[in-house]
């Protein structure tokens, strides 16, 4: 009775903690670095290489719109979202964003980019941001900005966990624009799959359920006293 007892509290412990990891893959953003690029970082948007927010005409592959939003002026501050993409539209489930800069103005401010998924919706339902990018990074002070190119890196987003159902948007507001306008574009990358914080909570509430779960199957029952 008592190996019963502890087999149904260890088996709703390990079910609590997977919840809980759970809670917190779902809950968690990743964080995206911006990260000045070279010349020859990233290629310039194009066919292989689309945009999701840009302010000039972009040559996406047939069927992958952008949001292609109006600049001109001093405006104070930008707030874009892109279209709606299915997850059988993306071109790629890992890629690099690029950021192309062609403003005049050093005090051009990147206040976030974000990457968010409906995972089982319509398109239109819950969104949650999955990858994030928040810290008010000036790029502006770019030194090959207006050569086409990507001028700031957004780090690598990996979309392979997510199932067919999914739907992903990408965000981003800055603040300070003057001069060309600014493109977000997607770019191909090859990555190894690493496992999250959340992802080894999981597997060692596992582990430790399973040895503990083997060690009260091997205790022996409690005989009563002669």
């Amino acid at each position: 009775m008592t190996s019963m007892r502890s087999c149904r509290w260890l088996r709703s412990l390990a079910c609590l903690l997977a919840m809980v990891a759970f809670q917190q893959a779902q809950a968690v953003p990743i964080t995206l670095e911006l990260v000045q690029a070279g010349p020859d970082t990233l290629g310039p948007p194009g066919a292989s290489s689309p945009c999701v927010i840009a302010g000039t005409r972009c040559q996406n592959p047939a069927g992958f719109g952008y949001t292609n939003y109006v600049q001109g002026g001093n405006i104070e501050s930008f707030d874009e979202s892109s279209p709606v993409y299915s997850i059988d539209a993306m071109p790629f489930r890992t890629f690099d964003v690029g950021v192309d800069v062609n403003s005049a103005r050093r005090g051009e401010t990147l206040e976030f980019f974000r990457v968010l998924v409906d995972r089982d919706g319509s398109g239109g339902g819950d969104f949650k941001t999955i990858y994030e990018y928040s810290g008010a990074g000036r790029i502006g002070s770019a030194a090959n900005h207006g050569a086409g190119s990507a001028d700031w890196v957004l780090g690598t987003v990996d979309l392979r966990s997510l199932g067919d159902s999914a739907f992903v948007r990408f965000d981003a507001r800055w603040t300070g624009a003057s001069g060309g306008p600014e493109s977000f574009y997607l770019s191909a990358a090859d990555v190894t799959a690493v496992a999250e914080p959340a992802t080894f909570v999981l597997f060692a509430a596992g582990m430790l359920a399973a040895l503990l779960l083997n060690r009260a199957h091997r205790r022996p029952a409690s005989r009563p006293a002669p």
